[in-house]
C-alpha cells in the first residue's frame, strides 16, 4: 500500500510516477510533457529514470533530480512523522534546494 495515496502497492516507479498525490507535483515542475514522453510502464524505476535523464538539459536534469528526492522526503516523513505536505510545498522544498545547491557551487567554482 502506498504510503502516500494509499492505492496500489508502494514501489520507486509508483511513487515517482503514478501516485495521484504527487501528480500535481510532477506537473509544477514543468517536465510532465519529457517525463511522460520517456516514461515506459513496463520499464523499472532506474530504466525509466535513465531513460528520461537522457531527454533533459542540464538544467532540467537537477530539477528532475531534487524533486525525486524532494517526494522521497516527502513520503519518509508521513511514514515515519504522519506529517503530510501539499504538491506546492514538496516543490517549494525541491526548488529551494537546487537554489541552495547552486549558490554552494558559485561559492566552491566562482567564475572568473
Amino acid at each position: 500500500m502506498c504510503a502516500v495515496c494509499d492505492e496500489l502497492g508502494e514501489d520507486n516507479t509508483h511513487l515517482f510516477f503514478v501516485c495521484s498525490n504527487n501528480m500535481l507535483c510532477r506537473q509544477r515542475i514543468g517536465l510532465w510533457s519529457p517525463l511522460m514522453a520517456a516514461f515506459d510502464t513496463n520499464a523499472n524505476f532506474p530504466t525509466n529514470v535513465f531513460a528520461i535523464l537522457q531527454h533533459l538539459d542540464q538544467q532540467q536534469k537537477q530539477v528532475f533530480s531534487v524533486t525525486l528526492w524532494s517526494i522521497r522526503k516527502h513520503r519518509n516523513n508521513k511514514v515515519w512523522n504522519n506529517f503530510t505536505e501539499i504538491a506546492q510545498a514538496i516543490c517549494d522544498h525541491a526548488g529551494s534546494l537546487l537554489t541552495s545547491w547552486r549558490n554552494t557551487q558559485i561559492i566552491r567554482h566562482p567564475i572568473p
